[in-house]
């Protein structure tokens, strides 16, 4: 890999850590590390490529239907979590594709009323701290992507609504995850498609009922 190629996927393991990931410390060897936590086998093959291109070795371990990915040494921690720093200023574009390939659901609903059906288009990154999805509503209007934020009990919710605002999404931030793209194409050109895909495949999104 070229220089290029290796910051963009530091950039993207940056913002997968920042919803998915921690840092740990083997008392053992005494060293810092990261880990991630997911269950998705894309998400998984995806990470574990980008992190032994990064980094090497990466050790995994499995409990209750989860795979953690962890990569130890002062070199990795100390590289994500600089790097972090630098796009939650930044919020470049292989940032906030690991946070949404990672951390974000797709949701497609029909609603229906009198004159016609209405489709609706969403994708929700939700977490508990809500200062970090402010950071990212105004870094995603830098490539034209407009999104409000609610709460829900405990948790914040930042979406992403509309059409016009799910292409732009895709068309300027994208996805790494073939499965993701798939959809988003098939919410653009076939509709009541997508959502028969979704109702068999809720590991990508959700289909929400009337």
């Amino acid at each position: 890999m070229n220089d290029s190629q290796i910051e963009e996927e530091l950039e993207y393991l940056a913002g997968v850590f920042s919803v998915k990931g921690r840092l740990i410390w083997n008392e053992k060897n005494h060293v810092y590390g990261i880990v991630i936590q997911t269950r998705d086998e894309e998400r998984i093959e995806t990470l574990k490529k980008i992190l032994a291109n990064l980094f090497g070795k990466v050790g995994s371990s499995k409990s209750n239907g989860y795979t953690k990915l962890f990569v130890y040494g002062k070199k990795a921690a100390s590289k994500v979590k600089k790097m972090r720093e630098v796009c939650m200023k930044d919020m470049t574009l292989y940032f906030l594709r690991g946070m949404f390939d990672f951390g974000s659901t797709i949701s497609l609903r029909v609603r229906e009323n009198k004159r016609k059906k209405q489709r609706c288009w969403r994708i929700r990154l939700s977490k508990k701290d809500p200062n970090l999805l402010h950071i990212v509503r105004l870094g995603l209007l830098k490539y034209g992507i407009v999104s409000h934020i609610y709460k829900n009990g405990s948790t914040y919710t930042l979406e992403i609504d509309g059409k016009n605002n799910f292409q732009t999404f895709f068309e300027k931030i994208g996805s790494e995850l073939d499965s993701r793209n798939r959809l988003a194409n098939l919410a653009l050109n076939n509709f009541e498609y997508a959502i028969t895909r979704l109702k068999d495949s809720s590991h990508i999104g959700t289909v929400e009922e009337e």
